[in-house]
């Protein structure tokens, strides 16, 4: 950010977020473990660049005085954004399933436990595996639906700012 701007790092970050959510959308039952780990990867980088870019240009965009509730107040809507988050895509994945396989109940947690697992059919193992992998689809479209929001908001920082050519005077506060 120092040697270029808060929108580009944010910029790079969004990208990241964009290739991270496309890998896992085409990945599939059948993909190798590797696909998961470099979507999941390239979402974990994209978030710390757009993370950082957002809090620290926040930061300087007000004056001294007012850097900690501006700070504390992006982190306590990060925290409601990840509760939130979590149970939306939580539900998605779970109405996916549900929608899949309706009559599944409890079918996907003793999939999951190597003791239930085994008083599952072959066949249930499959219907249910192949139902978690649909609901899971569906949530990394709405992921990569918040990708692209995340790299609009990127675009709309001031093009120049950063760290060493801030907005606000450092005589505030």
């Amino acid at each position: 950010m120092i040697r270029t701007s808060y929108r580009q790092a944010a910029t790079v970050g969004g990208l990241s977020l964009i290739v991270g959510a496309a890998v896992l959308i085409t990945i599939g039952p059948t993909s190798a473990l590797f696909w998961p780990v470099v979507g999941s990867l390239m979402i974990g980088v994209g978030m710390g660049f757009c993370n950082t870019s957002f809090l620290v240009s926040t930061q300087a965009s007000v004056g001294y005085g007012e850097r900690g509730a501006a700070t504390s107040s992006i982190m306590f809507m990060r925290i409601v954004g990840n509760s939130v988050g979590a149970a939306v895509f939580g539900a998605i994945l779970n109405f996916g399933v549900g929608r899949y396989i309706p009559e599944a109940g409890n079918a996907v947690n003793r999939l999951l436990q190597p003791t239930g697992r085994q008083g599952l059919s072959p066949v249930m193992i499959v219907r249910v595996s192949e139902a978690i992998a649909a609901g899971l689809h569906n949530v990394y479209l709405v992921a990569g639906l918040v990708a692209i929001v995340c790299l609009a908001l990127a675009l709309a920082l001031p093009a120049r700012l950063n760290p060493t050519r801030s907005a606000a005077t450092p005589s505030e506060g």
